[in-house]
């Protein structure tokens, strides 16, 4: 994982969606990206902690980068390169 964040070619503002649906509206975007391509997820349901670096490993799109501030209040930030 890189210490700074790619650039992105595209963001995902999830707010406060839960991971289940998070995760289908980050694979529509995805589809609609061509490989190589980096996508800012921005979350606050902190199970995107968890369950977003796992559909990366399945799916083998690299986790480039991730944000997590101490405060839940603030949101998790991952860059997602399309495999």
């Amino acid at each position: 994982m890189r210490e700074t964040a790619p650039a992105a070619d595209a963001t995902l503002d999830a707010g406060v969606t839960s991971c289940g649906d998070l995760v289908l509206l980050m694979v529509r975007q995805m589809r609609a990206m061509n490989a190589g391509q980096v996508l800012h997820v921005v979350a606050y349901d902190r199970g995107a902690l968890e369950d977003l670096p796992a559909w990366c490993r399945m799916t083998n799109n690299p986790l480039r980068h991730q944000v997590v501030s101490k405060d839940s209040a603030k949101p998790l930030h991952f860059y997602i390169q399309k495999g």
